[in-house]
């Protein structure tokens, strides 16, 4: 592969990224094989495997009998409804046209997908849900944003909701909240 097929390479990668912006398992490993080449790859696994191996992997500890959080909120299904739901309750709330105005009047809908989709990806992500978020960290995409506590309180408040509507019990939301709250920082400026 020669240089100018590496950096389209590169670049397609970057876009998938974007895209996307969380990504299973297995398509991160392929993506960065297509990136960096699939020798590159193997030598970072096998030395991967090495050091576990070398460490000892095995605590002891048998594996936890409780489903991850992902799966006890609903899986995909749920989630997907719940931020359908969180973003219903957000657009009705004048409090939040404040914040999200530009996504709530983008006539193309982009935005609104886009914000939808992130929210999926860092909802799954953040439950253990199998997914690898891949965006911008919560205080550089919120830095610009002037976000609230107040806001912010209000939107723990709709995303509480809209997974109760979806049949989420007050366990798992609690849980699922709590997540948010230790980001607090990071998204309230």
């Amino acid at each position: 592969m020669n240089e100018t097929q590496e950096n389209q390479t590169a670049t397609a990668s970057f876009a998938f990224f974007r895209a996307n912006m969380y990504i299973q398992p297995t398509n991160f490993f392929r993506l960065i094989e297509n990136s960096i080449g699939e020798n590159m790859i193997r030598s970072t696994l096998a030395l991967l495997v090495v050091l576990l191996v070398g460490l000892g992997c095995d605590s002891g500890v048998p594996a936890s009998p409780t489903p991850e959080l992902y799966e006890r909120l609903g899986g995909q299904e749920v989630v997907t409804a719940s931020v359908e739901s969180f973003y219903s309750m957000l657009k009705a709330d004048p409090v939040m046209w404040r914040t999200f105005e530009g996504v709530f009047t983008d006539e193309s809908g982009t935005r609104a997908n886009r914000f939808k989709e992130m929210m999926r990806g860092l909802i799954c992500y953040m439950a253990d849900g199998g997914c690898w978020y891949v965006g911008l960290s919560m205080h550089v995409a919120h830095s610009h944003m002037d976000i609230s506590e107040t806001e912010f309180d209000a939107m723990m408040t709709h995303l509480d909701r809209a997974l109760q509507v979806n049949n989420v019990s007050q366990t798992e939301r609690g849980e699922m909240i709590s997540l948010f709250n230790e980001m607090k920082s990071d998204i309230v400026n």
